[in-house]
């Protein structure tokens, strides 16, 4: 996994000037390599962390993930580790920045520093609001949230 795949796609990627972000292990996948070995690879390691509700905990191997990320980061002498960030499934538009800090916050206590969130912005029209999704997936984060004229800076 961590020459075949990780290495010969981080190769193509840097030949067109290209950066890698790499996800490796993500939930219920950590039998498929190791974990340093894979992201090695990459420009930015890369984890994951979805939703996970109020007063309780995230899922362990969200945690081992970061944790590797932000491992590989610093063997390799990286300053970013980035994570896919506040993803959920089936929780349309329930969520809003207060609801999802300690998400947010349990990246940054877990070493990463570049959240990157799972959503679908590109919102092309006005008038089918409150615009595409990602099918289940991702968190909606769009111009036409109820919450957005209250989020300007963001």
């Amino acid at each position: 996994m961590a020459s075949a795949h990780y290495g010969t796609i981080a190769r193509a990627a840097h030949a067109d000037g290209l950066k890698l972000y790499g996800e490796a292990l993500g939930d219920k996948r950590p039998s498929l390599g190791d974990d340093i070995a894979m992201r090695s690879h990459t420009d930015i390691p890369m984890a994951a962390l979805w939703t996970y509700p109020q007063g309780g905990t995230p899922n362990p191997s969200y945690i081992a993930d970061m944790r590797g990320a932000a491992s590989v980061a610093h063997i390799y002498g990286q300053n970013l580790v980035a994570a896919e960030s506040m993803t959920s499934a089936l929780n349309y538009w329930a969520d809003s920045p207060r609801t999802l800090k300690h998400v947010i916050d349990t990246e940054f206590l877990n070493g990463v520093n570049r959240p990157v969130v799972h959503d679908s912005v590109h919102q092309p029209i006005d008038d089918k609001q409150p615009g595409l999704s990602l099918l289940i997936f991702g968190q909606f984060f769009n111009r036409h949230e109820a919450w957005a004229p209250l989020a300007r800076a963001m």
